[in-house]
């Protein structure tokens, strides 16, 4: 597949749908499906 601009534009689109700010090099604790969506929860 070939995105117009690069192929980082994909996430970035996805990142910046999101209601957080992606964080990188955390561990995740669980995932939970709720009626709106998913939320995740990260070790601190």
């Amino acid at each position: 597949m070939r995105i117009q601009s690069g192929n980082s534009r994909l996430p970035e689109k996805m990142a910046a749908s999101l209601k957080s700010p992606v964080q990188l090099n955390k561990v995740v604790e669980s995932i939970r499906s709720q009626l709106t969506g998913v939320k995740v929860y990260l070790s601190l």
